[in-house]
């Protein structure tokens, strides 16, 4: 998987997922957001525009950190999630746990809080 991140806002971070997620994974995801989401950050941006695959592993991560981020009033946002993926989230309900949207409407979103 390869992992780009940048400073979206002077609260926001985006972490853009690329190719699988996966068991292998786990770690450095965990490693990237401990170094990336500081102080004054309140938004975590998930871009999985050009994420092919994700196993119940990445998912687990997926959600211990948004219940870690979200203790500390650091909301997870996803946007772009490939239709795939989201039939998974929906299977499980996720898509009612994580908050997905389209790109288009992150910075309406982002606004708001």
């Amino acid at each position: 998987m390869e992992i780009t991140v940048a400073k979206l806002l002077d609260n926001a971070v985006l972490m853009s997922l690329r190719e699988s997620f996966d068991t292998m994974e786990i770690s450095r995801f965990e490693k990237i957001i401990h170094e990336n989401v500081q102080e004054g950050v309140k938004f975590l941006v998930l871009d999985f525009s050009e994420l092919a695959f994700m196993d119940s592993s990445a998912i687990s991560c997926l959600v211990r950190n948004k219940n870690l981020l979200q203790k500390r009033n650091i909301e997870m946002v996803i946007v772009d999630i490939p239709h795939d993926i989201l039939n998974i989230f929906k299977l499980a309900y996720l898509d009612r746990f994580f908050t997905i949207i389209k790109r288009n409407n992150l910075l309406k979103h982002l606004d708001e809080k």
